[in-house]
């Protein structure tokens, strides 16, 4: 249920759009508990109070398989930049919202019990999974200083290449300046699993990935906007 929101939320937040409604539409299986769908319902209702979203309506029916379709409607201002993908220009810079590989570690710890290097970057990593948080105020504010941008939830590189193929740029990542924390490294190497692969090829990360010019990056710091977390 989280992420179903969480999902559409960072799609809107992407674009710099405040997310206000949504519509929830679930297809549920006959051998579903009582309790099995209160909890997916405790879901929706927890998910959009933290993200204080009201749900308008939507419909229930018989499936074979949990079925969940979340339709969200959010505002922006009619003065304010709604960017898209093809909008990247030569000496745009790549910012991001956050730090890509915990996500896609977490998954690998859930599903083959991989040895992880403490307690803090397992916790970390299966709450990347399971408790999704979309970039929601880098989005809102930030956004339309973009000249480009997407939700990282297909992944990091996956996500730069449609921008790169839709904005007809090449874009350059230089690997120095792509944040690797320690227990990352360590994580990979216990495992026999290379970083940037978990970095660049993992997904539902729920990050902003954007481009910017110059001028636009100035403008926010002096704005004293301090939510990059780092610049590719």
């Amino acid at each position: 249920a989280r992420k179903s929101m969480v999902s559409s939320i960072s799609d809107l937040v992407s674009k710099g759009i405040k997310p206000q409604f949504a519509l929830i539409s679930l297809g549920l299986p006959k051998r579903l508990k009582n309790s099995e769908i209160s909890e997916l319902l405790d879901g929706f209702t927890i998910s959009s109070k933290d993200f204080e979203i009201d749900i308008i309506g939507g419909d229930i029916n018989e499936s074979t398989e949990i079925i969940i379709d979340c339709c969200m409607f959010g505002s922006v201002s009619s003065k304010v930049n709604i960017p898209r993908r093809n909008g990247a220009q030569e000496g745009d810079l790549v910012i991001v919202s956050g730090i890509f590989g915990y996500t896609s570690s977490g998954l690998k710890i859930l599903m083959n019990n991989l040895q992880s290097p403490d307690n803090h970057f397992k916790k970390k990593s299966i709450d990347s999974v399971l408790k999704p948080i979309p970039s929601y105020k880098f989005g809102v504010l930030l956004a339309h200083y973009f000249s480009s941008s997407i939700d990282s939830s297909d992944g990091l590189a996956a996500s730069l290449n449609l921008i790169s193929k839709e904005s007809n740029v090449n874009i350059l990542i230089d690997e120095r300046n792509i944040p690797v924390p320690p227990q990352l490294r360590e994580f990979s190497s216990m495992n026999g699993l290379d970083y940037f692969d978990l970095i660049f090829h993992g997904g539902e990360e729920y990050h902003i990935i954007g481009t910017i010019s110059e001028k636009n990056l100035l403008k926010i710091w002096i704005e004293k906007y301090i939510l990059i977390l780092f610049i590719l």
